[in-house]
């Protein structure tokens, strides 16, 4: 599901900013800090301790993925160069958003919320708390301790955020006049916001009521045709 930085909570762009990036307004798409600091870790303890990927690093591994090798790892790099100069900070961090994994096959910020909050992106979420909850909890932890430490939240919310439970089940994502969608979106051009003139509760009423075998019914009539557009998510019942 493609997302924009301006479309997610202001809040949860600082906090991803502070964990996984947070010179990306400064480099070109490779951290020399960051590399030079990882290079260190690794020798002193003689094994890799912290990475040293940038947001448009991440995103050449998202597109192209390969083996985690020395090699691979240099040509992420020159990536990474590419992807900023081709796409520009803005459009590489919109590619960020709609790519990053968010726990099984989801992917893109705002999938991830839909799924496991049933909302629009307001937390981050990485792992999959219904198959990793104890991982999923660690890790939750380690990015409100790091977003403390990088000033972006107050002492008291990671002690808030720990008496919340993390969900257990994935929650169904938003899926209304399917078929519609589709051609719309084909006859766009890419990226292109698209509008209709649907009436959505409209729309998922009569979904409810084709899923419960009442649809014909309810389908009568030309002014009810120009307002729905009956799709797909009718579990194997044709909608002609």
């Amino acid at each position: 599901m493609a997302t924009r930085t301006a479309e997610i909570d202001p809040l949860l762009f600082a906090v991803l900013l502070a964990v996984e990036d947070r010179r990306v307004r400064l480099h070109p798409g490779i951290d020399p800090l960051a590399v030079a600091r990882a290079i260190a870790q690794a020798i002193r303890h003689g094994r890799a301790v912290s990475g040293a990927s940038t947001f448009s690093m991440q995103v050449a591994r998202l597109l192209e993925s390969r083996p985690r090798t020395l090699r691979a790892k240099a040509i992420e790099a020159l990536r990474a160069l590419q992807l900023e100069w081709r796409l520009d900070k803005e459009g590489m961090l919109d590619t960020w958003l709609t790519l990053a994994p968010m726990g099984g096959n989801l992917e893109g910020v705002r999938a991830g919320s839909l799924a496991w909050l049933g909302r629009e992106p307001q937390a981050p979420a990485r792992l999959g708390p219904d198959l990793e909850p104890a991982a999923a909890r660690r890790a939750r932890d380690r990015v409100l301790a790091r977003a403390v430490a990088a000033g972006v939240l107050d002492a008291g919310t990671p002690e808030a955020a720990r008496g919340v439970p993390l969900p257990a089940v994935r929650r169904p994502i938003p899926f209304s006049a399917p078929h519609l969608a589709w051609r719309r979106t084909l006859a766009a051009p890419p990226g292109a916001r698209l509008s209709t003139t649907l009436d959505g509760e409209l729309q998922r009423s009569v979904e409810r009521l084709a899923r419960d075998g009442e649809a014909p019914a309810a389908l009568r009539g030309r002014a009810v045709e120009l307002l729905e557009a009956l799709g797909a998510p009718l579990r194997g019942r044709s909608t002609s």
